[in-house]
């Protein structure tokens, strides 16, 4: 995510590539700048949200309904995250964008495509690393400050 202006991420809903409901654990991390070199690197990343929620189906976004920790961004900077989960996680496959480039804008944050990681959480494996992928849901946020870079 790149922050076109001051913005405080608190949350996102994600779709989960199952056909029924049912509990799963779900980590969410994050680290300043671009994610690109730090799939496999667990020390880069911190971990900002932790719970077992139940999930919705394909068709329905599944609300984490608010990270433990919201993050700050400053306007012209960028965050990665990474979202866990041992279930499947539904990504769009874009066949016209590369990892790195633009694929949403809505004037305060624009997101890019970026890469998937399968079988082990922070595998830097290139096997495990499939590319390019666009996360599908959406990304809470405030446009606005807390200040310190982590807003509790």
């Amino acid at each position: 995510v790149n922050a076109v202006r001051d913005v405080t991420i608190t949350s996102l809903d994600f779709h989960c590539a199952t056909g029924v409901s049912s509990n799963v654990d779900v980590e969410v991390y994050s680290k300043p700048g671009s994610f690109d070199g730090f799939e496999g690197d667990v020390t880069a990343w911190q971990l900002i949200h932790q719970d077992t929620i139940l999930t919705n189906r394909r068709t329905t976004p599944t609300p984490l309904n608010g990270f433990d920790t919201s993050i700050f961004v400053r306007g012209g900077t960028t965050q990665s995250f990474y979202l866990y989960t041992p279930n499947k996680i539904m990504y769009l496959t874009p066949s016209n964008l590369a990892s790195g480039e633009l694929a949403y804008n809505d004037g305060n944050v624009q997101l890019f495509a970026g890469v998937g990681v399968t079988e082990v959480k922070f595998s830097s494996t290139s096997s495990n690393i499939v590319s390019p992928r666009v996360f599908r849901g959406s990304i809470s946020y405030d446009a606005g400050s807390c200040g310190n870079g982590i807003c509790d």
